[in-house]
């Protein structure tokens, strides 16, 4: 089978995680986690997004909300760390961020969790 390209801004867009994320969350959980950063890369793009989840009532909610600079950065890139780009109801999960770097012909996507920064 053979999976179609990601491109964001002209550029290809691999995903990668590290070790412990993948042993966390990297099977399925990690194809809906791709598809919700590409949906937020096309009406929000920043370069960092963070997957958090909240009790209300008894349901768990989990987001994924905007946490870094617009891309492309430059002089007139601005802050954003409050935008909920996506949220629904889900099982508890951990805290963890999507970095996305510029590496000049292709955009580097890693899933981590904070104290692996």
């Amino acid at each position: 089978m053979k999976m179609n390209t990601l491109i964001f801004k002209g550029k290809p867009v691999n995903f990668v995680c590290t070790d412990y994320f993948n042993e966390k969350y990297g099977g399925l959980e990690m194809i809906l986690y791709i598809k919700i950063i590409m949906q937020a890369l096309r009406n929000n793009p920043r370069d960092m997004y963070v997957f958090s989840c909240k009790e209300q009532g008894e349901k768990i909610i989990q987001s994924c909300r905007c946490a870094g600079y617009s891309i492309p950065e430059n002089e007139h890139s601005d802050l954003d760390e409050k935008t909920i780009v996506w949220k629904d109801e889900s099982l508890q999960t951990d805290t963890f961020w999507c970095k996305i770097d510029d590496h000049g012909d292709q955009w580097i996507t890693t899933f981590l969790f904070p104290d692996e920064y």
